[in-house]
């Protein structure tokens, strides 16, 4: 940033809150464009999902399931950066579950989390990472979330899903990388018909691709990218809480 160079960068952007504001400073300063690789926002059916909650069409929400069901197996431990928690600041947390907490953060919007109780265990040791992450938050709304995040799924991913419970429908998106409407209805609300054609092919989004060609948009029209800067640190700072939580509750 300061050679004002335009920037992607990999999550989880910071390790903790200092670091978030030194990134926001610079970024300030600097007025370059400035991304995290939250991808899965740009999923046609997560596109679609925001949009439905955009315009209230679910009414008011109450509950919220995430959930995130990985294998990482000892081989991915290798590196050292990826089992020390000083290195990448945590486990299946940050550097997974990040993303269903970014599409959270998206989807409750300025309703404030009034209390998060949260449990982790670290079954094999392979670092000083959490492996599982059970967490609750409740909000100011009376809104209810639960998440579910772990890397023990053997033999292979199977799962990374959001279910939203309204008073006018029920959606869950789903597949291996929410790339699939699982169930939905909404009332007075079709589902798009290329939605469906593409459940009936259950193939993964290039979502990587839509992100970039994004950023370069933005930085074609000096404008805001769909996924800033702030949306990073942000998530990072909802992480950290959780895991003050933790520890709160060993």
């Amino acid at each position: 940033m300061k050679k004002n160079i335009n920037l992607i960068i990999e999550k989880p952007v910071c390790l903790n809150n200092i670091e978030g504001r030194r990134l926001l400073e610079e970024e300030k300063k600097s007025k370059v464009i400035v991304s995290t690789c939250f991808q899965f926002r740009f999923n046609p059916v997560i596109k679609w999902l925001f949009n439905i909650i955009k315009k209230r069409k679910l009414g008011k929400i109450f509950l919220i399931n995430l959930c995130l069901r990985w294998f990482r197996d000892r081989q991915y431990f290798k590196d050292e950066w990826r089992r020390k928690k000083e290195k990448i600041g945590g486990g299946v947390l940050m550097t997974h579950a990040i993303h269903l907490i970014d599409l959270l953060r998206k989807i409750v919007g300025s309703d404030s989390l009034l209390e998060i109780k949260g449990f982790a265990s670290n079954v094999r040791k392979y670092g000083d990472i959490e492996e599982v992450v059970i967490a609750n938050f409740k909000y100011k709304s009376n809104l209810l979330v639960n998440l579910e995040a772990s890397i023990l799924s053997y033999p292979k991913d199977f799962e990374t899903s959001i279910t939203i419970i309204g008073q006018r429908g029920t959606i869950k998106i789903g597949g291996k990388s929410l790339n699939k409407i699982e169930y939905a209805y909404v009332q007075n609300t079709p589902i798009p018909k290329s939605l469906i054609v593409n459940n009936m092919k259950n193939k993964p989004y290039n979502n990587h691709m839509m992100l970039i060609k994004n950023v370069l948009e933005a930085i074609k029209r000096k404008k805001k990218p769909e996924v800033q800067l702030i949306d990073g640190v942000e998530a990072v700072r909802f992480i950290n809480n959780i895991y003050s939580s933790i520890k709160l509750y060993k």
